[in-house]
Order: C-alpha cells, then structure tokens, then sequence
C-alpha cells in the first residue's frame, strides 16, 4: 500500500481587484509531484474543523508543513517589523492545529520554508522577520534566478542521517526572507 502524505496548503483571499474576498487554496504543485515520484499519494488538507482534520491526518502517514507567507510574528511574541511581508494569521493557526495534532498521533512532519520556520515558532522559537535587515552576516536568501537554478552551498554534518545520502557540501537555491533565530 502506497503512503498517504498530507500537506497542508495556504487558503488565502484574492488580492487582485477581479475577484475581491475570494477564497482559495494554494500550493506549489511540485509537493504533490515529489511525493508521486516518491511512490506515495498526496492528500491536500484545508484549514478544517479540529475533529476533521484529525479524520484525515489519521489516514495519513506524514505531514508536509509548506511554505507560504510570513508567521504573524505576534505568535512568537514581536510586534512587525517594517520589512515584514504578508501573513494570514488564520492560516498559522490552521497550521499550528496540524502539527500539534501530528504530533500528538506520532506521524512524522516535514516542515518546508515556512513550515519548518512554524515548527521553530509553535516549540516557543522566534524568527528573523527580515533576515537580511536583521542579521548583518546573513548572505541573500531569496535568489532572483529561475527557480532550479542554485545559489548558494549548505554543508552536511559528517554525523547527521543526511550525510547517508549527500556529500558534505551540496548546491541549493533559496526563496525566503525569514529564518530561524
């Protein structure tokens, strides 16, 4: 049987002026075809009622947090700062449900981007809300370049499960502004 992975997508409003209000769900199609190619099926969760969501998750054998906009930075206790981009407050809290509840049902969670900077915030970590503005030694971090191209280089540690699969230091590209702190 084929893993069933759930990825929680963005639910956001329409910014154009065509369609003012409008709800809808959005998520880089490259989740779901990283997970086909991995031989799993891709389950896309919305911002659901508590008790659904759990339904659903316990169908599922991993939790993909993925990136979107900015972390309301009131959950990590900071007011805004000025270079702080979008959020959907909302969307964090439906986030945060869904790995507290994965969590809580031991089913394994990849955070990407901004899911991985949610898991930092949800565990009472904060952020750089703007990462170059607010750590001098930080180098640019969100690439102008087509989306495969790379950017910069991320090292492996000699001891970590990664180096099982990749050489201590590999190419990437980068598309954020925030980080961890």
């Amino acid at each position: 049987m084929k893993p069933i992975i759930g990825i929680a997508a963005q639910i956001l409003k329409d910014p154009s002026d065509q369609f003012i209000g409008q709800r809808y769900v959005r998520l880089n199609e490259d989740y779901i075809e990283a997970i086909k190619k991995a031989g799993g099926i891709a389950m896309v969760l919305t911002d659901l009622p508590i008790k659904d969501l759990e339904v659903l998750l316990l169908r599922c054998d991993g939790l993909i947090l993925s990136g979107g906009w900015d972390i309301d930075p009131l959950l990590y206790r900071e007011t805004e700062h000025s270079k702080l981009g979008r959020i959907n407050r909302k969307n964090d809290d439906f986030f945060i449900d869904a790995l507290n509840l994965a969590e809580n049902l031991g089913i394994p969670i990849l955070g990407i981007c901004k899911g991985h900077q949610l898991i930092n915030v949800a565990h009472g970590g904060s952020l750089y809300q703007d990462l170059e503005s607010q750590n001098t030694k930080a180098f640019h971090h969100f690439q102008k370049g087509n989306r495969a191209d790379y950017s910069h280089f991320v090292f492996i540690e000699s001891d970590s499960w990664l180096s099982q699969f990749y050489p201590e230091q590999i190419l990437v590209n980068s598309f954020h502004h925030q980080a961890i702190k």
